[in-house]
């Protein structure tokens, strides 16, 4: 709204013009007397002779110079008050200007009686209209509300014009000048006359869109969020199932007297309950609760299980090729990861061919030598690799692209070029895995990233270490706690059968209780998440102070990065992950209690 001239001073100024007008009248009224006494008696005229036409002469300009005078003072005058309000009014723009400016919003005037609306400079700017003429009428800002939220800013603003508001105020979009629709902020309070009518309404539009955006995105990452929990969670008690199952499946195969097909039968049902824990471990990795957990991989048996998922995920545009070689020797990975920079691979081939394309997925063992290296290998050291290579027929990247790939912000500066999604991950998972990344691309000629992964020997195998089921030493003793009762049986039976002797109990006040009683325990054996307000870490500590020497071994459904960093776990303390297997629990037991008896 524009700042008007101030009214009195006007009227003021006016009221002095026409005074000086009348005083200016008068003085030329008393001025013109001798002409009207002459006139009045001849006589004198007569003896006068000649001189009263010179007397009159001289009145009348005396009577119009008195006049022309004060119309000069007060024309003076008149100019000052407008200038001193000219100056007021600029004053005023000014302070409005900088106001706008520094608040960012756009400032609207509308009369209610005719319809006129005021849109400032600002205004104009937000909806893109800055360098156009736009008509200064309601129906202009109308035509540019969203069909969707038009309902509701007109609901709102009748609830203000009835006074059933104090202020008009409407979150809805607006069409921008380019099409795109733009979140605003509409604020407003309207004036009303001694009868109760709104004749006017001002206010501000502020461009609410980024805040949106981000609301959205906290929105979604929350949500995201408490999926991950109810995932982690449902992988947890999954996990609990899983290890009684496959912990009895085990004592099935392992007794006596059991013929071939029982064994062929207990092996298979062994082999499904493992990938239902492969189903598990990227649940939770889905909830980022998956740590770093490296074991020994064939990548073909990996790529083999991923086809199906590889070609739902890149659709019916993208052709999937697998050229596995024969005989691919086995690295040290986390399989989980694996997969994942996999898909990242893969998804990144499929976005740099939008129109469709081949993606051709490679194994082969590879031996460097010093000779080698020389000609672009990066920092690829000599040694036996397993390399995987997935190649695109895209468009290619340039040397610069090449350069910054692996930056974790490269998507959002090479967005158009399809690539960037994930590489920063795939290439800080085969760093850790002591492995080496290399990126073979030009423009024009499509793109090939190699996983350059360091062959295990064949003794490497660390599942062969677990084979060899360490027995208890005399009289040792474990105390199992945990909630489950299937899981309590099942250890209760695998530990009897290695010679411990066995304490069980289902929470940590009941494991207190024998741990203060009993004259020795070895070992407890205790799951992280405990019913009853105490966990596992919680209960380790209280035990350990009634009883020297006692050694802690946890186990949980959940990732192992997750309890350590939430429960507070000791960077050194040993960690079963369930679901696990009879032979790792005997040699993860029989380490913990060797290694504190050292």
């Amino acid at each position: 709204m524009r700042p008007a001239t101030s009214k009195p001073a006007v009227r003021t100024g006016a009221r002095r013009w026409r005074g000086g007008v009348l005083v200016g009248l008068a003085f030329a009224l008393l001025a013109s007397t001798p002409v009207s006494a002459v006139a009045a008696d001849p006589t004198q005229a007569g003896r006068a002779g000649g001189g009263w036409i010179l007397g009159n002469l001289v009145a009348v300009v005396l009577a119009l110079l008195s006049v022309a005078l004060l119309m000069l003072v007060w024309n003076a005058m008149l100019r000052r008050v407008v200038a001193e309000q000219t100056a007021k009014l600029r004053r005023s723009e000014e302070r409005f200007a900088l106001a706008e400016a520094g608040t960012n919003d756009g400032i609207w005037d509308w009369d209610l009686r005719t319809g006129a609306v005021y849109f400032s400079p600002r205004f104009k700017e937000l909806i893109g209209c800055g360098d156009v003429d736009l008509d200064y009428n309601w129906e202009a800002w109308r035509s540019r509300i969203h069909p969707d939220d038009l309902p509701d800013v007109m609901t709102q603003l009748d609830a203000h014009l009835q006074r059933r508001t104090p202020r008009f105020r409407c979150e809805h979009r607006l069409r921008h000048k380019d099409g795109s629709w733009h979140w605003a902020l509409a604020r407003g309070k309207a004036l009303w006359d001694e009868q109760g009518n709104a004749y006017r309404m001002v206010g501000a539009l502020s461009d609410v869109t980024e805040r949106r955006r981000l609301e959205q995105q906290l929105a979604q990452a929350q949500k995201m969020e408490a999926l991950g929990q109810l995932t982690g969670g449902v992988a947890h008690d999954f996990n609990n199932r899983l290890t009684a199952i496959l912990g009895n499946l085990e004592l099935i195969e392992d007794r006596p007297g059991l013929d071939e097909e029982g064994h062929s039968l207990a092996r298979s049902a062994i082999r499904s309950v493992l990938r239902s824990a492969e189903l598990t471990r990227r649940l939770l990795a889905f909830s980022h609760q998956q740590s770093f957990r490296p074991e020994i991989v064939d990548l073909n048996e990996l790529l083999t299980g991923l086809k199906i998922l590889l070609q739902r995920t890149l659709g019916e545009s993208v052709e999937v090729k697998f050229e596995l070689a024969v005989a691919l020797g086995k690295t040290r990975v986390d399989p989980g990861q694996m997969e994942n920079a996999i898909l990242n691979l893969a998804i990144n081939a499929r976005d740099a061919m939008p129109n469709g394309g081949r993606l051709a997925i490679e194994t082969a063992n590879v031996e460097l030598q010093q000779k080698d290296l020389v000609g672009g290998t990066g920092d690829i050291g000599p040694g036996r690799y397993v390399v995987l290579t997935a190649s695109d027929t895209g468009g290619g990247m340039s040397a610069e692209q090449v350069e910054g790939a692996f930056d974790p912000f490269f998507v959002a500066e090479n967005a158009r070029a399809g690539r960037g999604l994930g590489l920063g991950m795939v290439y800080g998972f085969v760093k850790q895995s002591g492995g080496y990344v290399r990126i073979d691309s030009a423009a024009g000629r499509g793109t090939a990233i190699s996983l350059y992964l360091r062959r295990e020997t064949a003794g490497g195998d660390a599942d062969a270490a677990l084979d060899a089921e360490a027995e208890a030493h005399e009289h040792e003793t474990i105390l199992v706690v945990d909630d489950d009762p299937e899981v309590r049986d099942f250890l209760d039976t695998v530990l009897s059968s290695l010679g411990y002797r066995v304490m069980l109990a289902p929470d940590g006040q009941v494991a207190l209780d024998l741990v203060s009683r009993s004259d020795r325990i070895d070992l407890m054996l205790t799951d992280i998440g405990l019913p009853g307000g105490m966990r596992g870490p919680d209960l380790a500590r209280k035990a350990a102070a009634l009883k020297s020497g006692l050694r802690i071994l946890f186990m949980s459904g959940y990732a192992e990065k997750e309890q350590r960093d939430g429960a507070a776990i000791e960077a050194d303390a040993e960690l079963l992950h369930k679901p696990f297997r009879k032979s790792e629990l005997a040699a993860t037991i029989r380490r913990t209690l060797d290694r504190a008896q050292v």
